[in-house]
């Protein structure tokens, strides 16, 4: 995308091991979604400073420190570019985060069940809903936890089909 292009976000954010994750990357973005960014430090205070570095001259919106499904996780957000980014960091591999293994059930979820879920997916985000609650919506995938069901439901299916997420 051009306004991490400009920021050159991915050079700056490279001693973390950057990777794109949300919606973004698979097509199904829609005006209101932030640009998210999945990356690894050990020291999340540390990391702090670094990010708010690559991400300037963004507009800062918070830096924060919060505690999620186990783990703390910096979580740092600004808009640039008419776009908000968000930049999330945890004590291990940006690739076995939940952003990037969401990303990857999603976009094997899309392959699997083609334009009619893409479509699906699409409008239930136009309609405010997040990306993961929007995909378990449009599969008919029961539970109190959408992140969790559609990973556990991917990881079914992609089992089924011999292939690996």
């Amino acid at each position: 995308m051009a306004t991490l292009a400009a920021l050159d976000v991915f050079g700056r954010l490279a001693a973390l091991g950057p990777l794109l994750v949300g919606s973004w990357p698979i097509g199904v973005a829609v005006e209101a979604s932030d640009i998210d960014i999945a990356c690894a430090a050990a020291d999340l205070d540390a990391a702090r400073g670094l990010v708010l570095r690559a991400l300037a001259p963004a507009q800062p919106l918070r830096a924060e420190i919060v505690h999620r499904r186990g783990r703390d996780s910096l979580v740092v957000a600004a808009r640039a570019g008419g776009f908000v980014i968000e930049v999330f960091c945890q004590d291990q591999p940006a690739r076995d985060q939940h952003g990037h293994r969401h990303l990857r059930a999603e976009h094997f979820l899309l392959w699997r069940h083609g334009a009619a879920l893409r479509a699906e997916v699409l409008a239930r985000k136009g309609r405010g809903e997040a990306t993961e609650p929007a995909f378990a919506a449009a599969l008919g995938i029961a539970g109190a936890d959408p992140y969790e069901a559609l990973l556990d439901h991917a990881a079914v299916e992609a089992a089924a089909a011999g292939v690996a997420l």
